[in-house]
């Protein structure tokens, strides 16, 4: 049986994807590979520690608006397993403005 790329990253994990992406774009790790297994393959548990927008949200909401390391990110988000790709959505939207209609 002939697997595709799309049917293959389905039964991978989320690592293994994102380095057969890497390997097939020979690019380094960015957060274009987390937005890929957050949006197109609909994975569940992604936290995009590398992006601004997710740094700068968990620092306003959990830290008084200062800068956290990445490792303090990740801690804070442990409890949010094994729904981190959602809790990184709804952090994102925090930083939005409030509409005045």
């Amino acid at each position: 049986m002939l697997f595709t790329y799309p049917m293959l990253s389905l039964m991978m994990d989320a690592l293994n994807v994102i380095d057969m992406r890497l390997r097939l774009i020979a690019a380094g790790k960015s957060t274009s590979e987390e937005m890929f297994l957050m949006f197109n393959l609909h994975r569940p548990d992604v936290l995009p520690v590398d992006d601004l927008g997710l740094r700068n949200a968990v620092a306003l909401q959990y830290n008084n608006g200062e800068k956290l390391t990445i490792d303090e990110i990740r801690k804070i988000a442990e409890p949010w397993a094994p729904w981190r790709s959602v809790a990184t959505l709804y952090l994102w939207r925090s930083l939005d403005p409030i509409a005045d209609y």
